[in-house]
């Protein structure tokens, strides 16, 4: 990925659950980084082929992807997309590019062993902990 294929440091993936997480998530970045939230982009991906945009997103539009990850992440429709997307672009890239913030155990069985993931829970000091690793 180049620079020029850049137009976000950051893009969240999330279970629709966890939206209000990715929000505040969000909020904490949005000082420093462009960050993609997908409620947020509407206006501007109405009308596309969701699945070809949000592959795109996950693989090349963004620096750094962060999934807020539970058990059942990947079971969605859009979260097996964006899920496709960040693994091809691990396999092309390595994982340098991705943090996992564990919402809930176990995390992601596909994601190497050898990776460490950020834990979360309501802590305020867990979400500065988390925006300091993304920074």
């Amino acid at each position: 990925m180049t620079d020029t294929d850049t137009l976000y440091d950051v893009a969240i993936s999330f279970l629709w659950d966890d939206l209000a997480v990715a929000e505040r998530l969000k909020s904490a970045l949005d000082e420093v980084f462009t960050v993609f939230l997908s409620p947020r982009e509407q206006d501007r991906l109405g009308g596309q082929d969701g699945v070809d945009k949000y592959t795109s997103i996950f693989a090349v539009e963004t620096r750094t992807v962060v999934i807020l990850h539970r058990p059942t992440y990947g079971t969605t429709i859009w979260t097996r997309v964006e899920e496709t997307a960040i693994k091809n672009r691990a396999l092309e890239e390595g994982w340098d590019f991705l943090l996992i913030v564990l919402l809930e155990s176990p995390g992601p069985k596909w994601y190497p062993l050898t990776r460490l993931w950020m834990p979360f829970s309501d802590k305020k000091d867990e979400l500065a902990n988390i925006v300091g690793v993304i920074k």
